[in-house]
């Protein structure tokens, strides 16, 4: 067995044109060779073909493995936690993760300033932070967000050999006292009204977010192969990822088939392709379609109108119109693309009446 030889690091340029540096080296006890990708700074990158190549040092001079503990700064524990998401996960999931881990390190700055390592974070800072965020205001998903940001954080750092043990292993999740709350939506009146206060640009696209329930990088990412049988009667998009969308993936990671009604089929022959992009929905210098562009304007109609809501409230109005009109929990989760009755349990009181009335049929056979 030939014996270990230092790592080498090297860089390359990602698709999105950013340096990325990796380590590469071949491991002579699996006699394989391993590229494992660092992130953006050559002196992290370096550190770990430092730590890699002491770990096989002393396995080959028979020296048994402990958990080697280091001292990590909770900022550049941060820092390396956050570049390995960017480059291994989708981008809404590595945006979901960056505000609570950037939250988390300031209060820690702000309220801890004497705790500079990681390995020195407790539980009861931990439960102090989100006690914190509780008080803001913050709702339970959120605060289980942030929950799980934060364990993921420190099991990254127990992956890279940095420390032992979880601080947040122990801290339960939080829990609703009255279950899951109930979904917020608007009337068909103030549909109407927020249809006619936003920017005539971009009406088609929110009308198309009411009419389908899609999520806001469902309908951006949208493009005129996901749309069949448009002229038939039978008109169709798939929600769907795919290498041709920069490895966009819808949040379930599944594709699924969206049946058009035939106002919402009018809104996409209404639509007219560009030359630069083969996306349905464009911008008004026809390029790509932003969900900032959305989400800004919402915001703007919103405010002229004093209603409160963002562009994702859309999507709840789907959801509980359809509900409040007779239809089944099972089949409005199905177009949703909610991979289990969980998630579309917040409508279930809309469908009280509806479940009253069934009941009620079983009286004939009395």
């Amino acid at each position: 067995m030939a014996q270990p030889y230092p790592p080498n690091v090297r860089k390359r340029i990602n698709p999105k044109g950013k340096t990325v540096y990796y380590i590469d080296y071949f491991n002579p006890f699996t006699e394989e060779r391993i590229r494992e990708t660092v992130g953006k700074r050559k002196d992290h990158a370096q550190q770990r073909a430092n730590q890699i190549f002491n770990e096989l040092m002393a396995k080959w001079n028979g020296v048994p493995e402990p958990v080697e503990v280091v001292d990590v700064l909770i900022k550049d524990l941060a820092d390396r936690f956050l570049a390995e998401k960017k480059i291994r996960t989708r981008s809404s999931t590595y945006r979901r993760y960056r505000a609570p881990t950037h939250n988390f390190v300031r209060f820690m700055n702000d309220s801890f300033p004497e705790v500079a390592n990681a390995g020195q974070v407790t539980k009861a800072q931990i439960d102090e932070y989100l006690a914190y965020r509780h008080r803001l205001g913050r709702a339970t998903d959120t605060l289980n967000m942030e929950l799980r940001a934060i364990k993921a954080i420190f099991n990254f750092a127990i992956e890279q050999s940095w420390l032992e043990n979880n601080p947040a292993k122990k801290i339960k999740k939080f829990k609703s006292p009255e279950g899951a709350l109930p979904a917020e939506f608007w009337t068909q009146d103030e549909i109407e009204r927020i249809l006619a206060e936003v920017k005539p640009y971009y009406r088609d696209a929110f009308e198309f977010l009411y009419r389908t329930g899609l999520r806001r990088e469902e309908i951006t990412n949208l493009m005129w192969d996901d749309v069949t049988n448009l002229d038939k009667d039978d008109p169709t998009i798939a929600v769907q990822g795919g290498p041709q969308k920069n490895g966009w993936l819808p949040k379930t990671g599944k594709r699924r088939i969206v049946p058009l009604s035939p106002r919402a089929a009018e809104i996409i022959k209404r639509q007219k392709r560009s030359d630069l992009h083969p996306y349905v929905f464009k911008s008004k210098m026809g390029k790509v379609l932003r969900g900032n562009k959305l989400r800004d304007d919402m915001a703007r109609a919103l405010k002229e109108l004093g209603l409160q809501g963002d562009v994702h409230k859309l999507r709840h109005t789907f959801a509980s119109h359809l509900v409040m009109d007779n239809e089944t929990l099972y089949t409005v989760g199905e177009l949703l693309g909610h991979s289990d009755l969980q998630s579309t349990i917040i409508y279930a009181h809309l469908a009280e009446d509806h479940l009253r009335k069934a009941v009620m049929k079983l009286d004939k056979f009395a």
